[in-house]
């Protein structure tokens, strides 16, 4: 069975392309044109949407134990 080769940005799904290395995620933005990338973003909006939600929570609850440690100190 013969692998495919993802060049562009819509040859990956949106789970795939936060999976990739930042290097290489940069790089398919990079080549990406305005349009393809808004594009791309539109389709997935509401993925997107929701992982910035659960990084936001995440860094608050970071940043909850953060203050709770320095605080105790």
């Amino acid at each position: 069975m013969e692998e495919v080769k993802k060049k562009v940005i819509f040859d990956y799904t949106f789970e795939e392309y936060h999976e990739l290395p930042d290097h290489e995620a940069d790089r398919l933005t990079q080549l990406a044109t305005d349009d393809e990338w808004s594009t791309w973003c539109e389709k997935y909006k509401l993925e997107w949407e929701e992982l910035e939600k659960t990084e936001l929570e995440n860094l608050k609850k970071e940043t909850r134990v953060l203050y709770f440690k320095l605080f105790r100190a």
